[in-house]
């Protein structure tokens, strides 16, 4: 289970940039091309879009971790530019609140690296844009 202490000092705004795409040296069997991943990263987007509250100023936040196979996070590491407490707040909160995330897909191997982009821009006067990404990659060994 994701240690919320470690999570709030990791966390500093979500930019979710999902998409599945091809890495070199996968791990033996992992597949994060194919449809099983593409909906995985999906159903993964809509529940951080969902959770994921867009503070005002143009933000970007990187957060990434290891997913078990059970969809457990672990090694979460949060870089943000600029830095932002409140984007930092909104990003650990969307993450959070998204949990569980669900078994990781057969095609994805054991352990995987999810990696978020959470991008966005907003202004007082109401006008705003985000952008979630997401990526799986084979695990740090």
């Amino acid at each position: 289970m994701l240690k919320t202490r470690s999570l709030i000092a990791g966390i500093t705004l979500l930019t979710l940039s999902l998409a599945c795409g091809s890495q070199v040296g996968l791990a033996a069997g992992a597949n994060y091309e194919s449809a099983e991943c593409k909906s995985y990263i999906n159903s993964l987007t809509q529940k951080l879009n969902n959770n994921w509250y867009i503070p005002d100023g143009k933000n970007k936040v990187t957060v990434t971790c290891t997913l078990e196979s059970d969809g457990t996070a672990q090694d979460v590491v949060t870089v943000s530019v600029p830095g932002s407490p409140e984007a930092e707040q909104a990003a650990n909160t969307a993450f959070v609140q998204a949990q569980p995330f669900g078994a990781l897909p057969s095609s994805a191997g054991e352990k995987a690296k999810l990696t978020l982009d959470f991008v966005s821009s907003a202004d007082p006067h109401g006008d705003s844009s985000r952008q979630i990404n997401a990526s799986l990659s084979p695990p740090k060994k």
